[in-house]
Formats: C-alpha cells, sequence, structure tokens
C-alpha cells in the first residue's frame, strides 16, 4: 500500500501545476491559466478538421505532439491564435492544402510528415522548425 500511495504521489508531482486535460466534445486538450493546447479528437476525427481558435474563452495556442497522427485528415483550418504545431501533430495524413497563419512560430519536427502537400503558404512570422 505504502507504495502504491507513493507512486501516485510521484505521478502528481510531475503534472505541470495549473494545467488540465478535457474535452469539448470533439477535441481533446489541455488548458493552462492562458491558453489551451489541442491534443487530439475525442473519438475519430473529422475528415476536416477547423481548429477553433478558442475553447471556454481561452486562446488556443498549440496543437500538441502527434495530436493529429495518422487520422485520415484531408483539410486543416487552423486559425490565428496559433503560434505553435509540435512534433508530429498532422504527420501521416492526406493533407493536400496547408496555409499556416501568421501567427505561427513554431514548427515540430514531422508536423506535416507523410501528407499530400501541393499548394503551402508558410507564416511570415515562422522562425523556428525543428
Amino acid at each position: 500500500m505504502k507504495k502504491i500511495i507513493v507512486i501516485t504521489a510521484a505521478l502528481f508531482l510531475t503534472l505541470p501545476i495549473g494545467t488540465y486535460a478535457a474535452d469539448n466534445g470533439v477535441f481533446t486538450y489541455e488548458e493552462a491559466e492562458s491558453s489551451v493546447e489541442i491534443t487530439g479528437c475525442v473519438n475519430t476525427c473529422p475528415s476536416n478538421i477547423d481548429i477553433p481558435s478558442t475553447i471556454d474563452d481561452i486562446s488556443v495556442t498549440s496543437i500538441g505532439e502527434w495530436a493529429f497522427y495518422n487520422k485520415q485528415i484531408t483539410s486543416v483550418v487552423i486559425p490565428e491564435s496559433v503560434v505553435e504545431i509540435k512534433t508530429g501533430a498532422f504527420s501521416s495524413n492526406q493533407i493536400s492544402t496547408l496555409h499556416l497563419p501568421n501567427s505561427l512560430t513554431s514548427l515540430g519536427a514531422y508536423a506535416f510528415e507523410l501528407n499530400l502537400i501541393s499548394d503551402l503558404t508558410i507564416s511570415e512570422q515562422l522562425s523556428t522548425i525543428d
């Protein structure tokens, strides 16, 4: 019993303070004090993804690592509130047209790997590509 309590306590100590996981019926996300990171879909992702700019009046600022990996997505709309798309976020889909918002400053490795992108617009503010 003592080991279980120690392990449980250790798990809670590793979680970032002030963040929690939730969903809005379509997307799963982690919410911090002033931002939301989309982490995936609640169930099956729709083929056309429209990322909201806010959830519960809090700005969606990032797309999490591997959030939409291999989900058969054919199109995605990313709002101007997003400043970061993390590693592998949209990897292994069928996205052919991609317009990255001007707000985007960081693009993780493999973020759009293995897609069918033939039309690409890159953010003017993009300063980090891993």
